[in-house]
């Protein structure tokens, strides 16, 4: 583990909150539970606030998402730390070795991290619910006698791993992403009065429509005047893109030249998802219809060149995707249930429809592709919604006040006040 701060910084008299943000992921990509945090990262305020990381910067000489993430937060405290155990892809003494060798790593940093948080005066400790970080932060948290943090980004259920259930319910707070991740969270035995619901934010400027990309992006895909529907996401059952693709197959008589652009990869390493997606493709005679572009680096210039974003995807967290396409000015279709109703207002911002009905899912697309000025309406409501209650500053402030109640509630030690 190599820390890169100095120990000069002292307020002494409690006015400055020392979060500590726990990522040991290595993904490929960065993932929208690690994204939210860089971001709570960057807008928490520096007056009030001194920000430290542990992570892993580099895997085999390449920088790992996270760290080109946080590249240029330049106050950052950042403490860097090895890979942690892999498991092992067979059974060999080799590998068991080389997973034991890790292992002993990956106690050491933590050894070294709990150092760290005495030395440096931390006040509490904040991860997301990775099983691994989540387990590790709140034993640390334990050791150290500071309070954990632990951001749940996801429904509670009984998918998850024992590990990650044991750290929900054992770390100090919760933040969850919306208020339906909070029900569901109390509901399995979370403290209500230590749970706490931050609704996501992004920077909105971003995705903010440019009229020439508009027209570049529709060149180069070919849609010429085509009505066109975007979809965004990783692609698995959940998020709806099956549902979709049958939607528009429904809509193709009604809506002449509608096209469908699904955005994201498949997670599985056989890519059979994705393959049943091509044969449904296929099965509707809707080929020239649904075009699959894969992960892309220009959702803003796709979303610009679409007319309206569609995602029904099945008890939905909170939805970062749907203020992205909000704030770019497209009207929403999607399903009403989940954290989706806290974020997109139905007749408002889009338009909800009920979960398994194909045929509304169907109707919703087609009102909107034949009614521009509707479009225009919805699309100019969720603009001005993302603005003004989904900034990530609006998120870094709310956190910041869940800050200020934990450590206004303990000695700074990890302890409750009496």
């Amino acid at each position: 583990m190599t820390d890169t701060t100095d120990c000069t910084t002292r307020s002494g008299d409690g006015s400055v909150v020392r979060p500590l943000f726990f990522h040991s992921h290595t993904d490929r990509s960065l993932g929208a539970d690690a994204w939210v945090h860089t971001q709570i990262m960057r807008h928490l305020d520096r007056a009030t606030h001194e920000v430290h990381l542990v992570y892993v910067p580099a895997v085999s000489a390449h920088a790992t998402p996270l760290d080109r993430a946080v590249a240029d937060i330049t106050d950052l405290r950042r403490v860097t730390i090895s890979p942690g155990p892999k498991r092992p892809a067979a059974r060999s003494v080799r590998a068991m070795a080389t997973t034991g060798v890790e292992l002993v790593h990956w106690a050491v940093d933590l050894a070294r991290v709990a150092r760290y948080v005495r030395r440096q005066r931390i006040d509490l400790l904040h991860t997301a619910d990775r099983p691994r970080d989540a387990v590790a932060t709140v034993v640390l948290g334990k050791l150290c006698r500071r309070p954990s943090v632990l951001h749940v980004h996801v429904a509670y259920g009984e998918w998850m791993s024992r590990g990650l259930k044991w750290a929900i319910m054992a770390a100090d707070h919760r933040i969850a992403v919306s208020e339906f991740v909070r029900r569901g969270l109390v509901a399995a035995g979370a403290d209500p009065a230590t749970t706490h619901t931050v609704l996501n934010g992004i920077e909105p400027d971003r995705w903010v429509p440019d009229g020439d990309r508009r027209d570049a992006t529709r060149a180069t895909l070919g849609l010429a005047d085509d009505p066109v529907v975007i979809t965004v996401c990783r692609l698995f059952e959940s998020k709806g893109p099956a549902a979709l693709i049958e939607a528009v197959a429904t809509s193709v008589d009604r809506v002449p030249g509608v096209q469908l652009l699904v955005v994201g990869r498949d997670t599985t390493t056989d890519q059979a998802f994705l393959d049943s997606l091509e044969r449904r493709v296929d099965a509707l005679g809707v080929r020239d219809r649904v075009r699959f572009l894969g992960e892309r680096s220009d959702v803003p210039d796709l979303m610009a060149a679409s007319d309206v974003f569609a995602m029904p995807s099945t008890e939905e967290p909170f939805g970062l995707v749907f203020t992205e396409a909000m704030a770019a000015g497209l009207p929403i279709v999607a399903l009403g249930d989940g954290g989706t109703v806290e974020v997109v207002r139905d007749g408002v911002d889009g338009l909800l429809a009920a979960h398994g009905d194909i045929e509304q899912l169907a109707d919703h697309l087609c009102a909107l592709l034949a009614d521009e000025p509707r479009r225009r309406e919805l699309g100019t409501n969720g603009a001005a919604r993302v603005r003004e209650r989904f900034t990530v500053r609006r998120q870094a402030d709310e956190v910041a006040a869940v800050y200020r109640e934990i450590t206004m509630g303990s000695d700074r030690t990890g302890r409750e006040r009496k």
